[in-house]
Formats: C-alpha cells, structure tokens, sequence
C-alpha cells in the first residue's frame, strides 16, 4: 500500500534519525528541520521506520488508498 509521508515543521528539531534512515528521502534544511525531498524514494516498511525513529513524531504517514493515518498511531483513550 502507498504511503504519503508528511513533516510536520513545527514539531521537528531536527535530530536527523530519519535523515541517516533515509537518506534519498529526508534532509534537513538551512533551518535544519526535515523535509521530504523524495516521497517514493524508499519503501512503506523504512518510511515508517524512519517515522517510528523521530524522537518528536514529527512524521506523519497516511495510506494514499484508504486515507487512514499510520504513523503517529491514534492515542486510545
């Protein structure tokens, strides 16, 4: 299944685990914060890896089919 990976600019502090993840995929910027530079650049398994990494769950990833986010997991109540 397709992911959409995302990340949020305001929760980055740029730690860059998911940089030396995926590297083709993530890269820190001149304020040093994640962007994505390359979303189909690795496989759903090492962009949730990446995602499961950051320490500030910065990351967001949605399933492109059904639209379901994936990553941060649904806090239960």
């Amino acid at each position: 299944m397709p992911y959409k990976v995302t990340v949020d600019r305001d929760r980055c502090r740029g730690f860059a685990c998911c940089t030396r993840i995926e590297p083709k995929v993530f890269q820190l910027d001149e304020e040093g914060k994640s962007t994505v530079v390359a979303p189909q650049g690795a496989s759903d398994r090492m962009l949730l890896l990446a995602a499961e990494e950051c320490p500030t769950e910065a990351i967001n990833i949605v399933d492109e089919e059904s639209g379901k986010r994936v990553w941060p997991r649904p806090q239960w109540v």
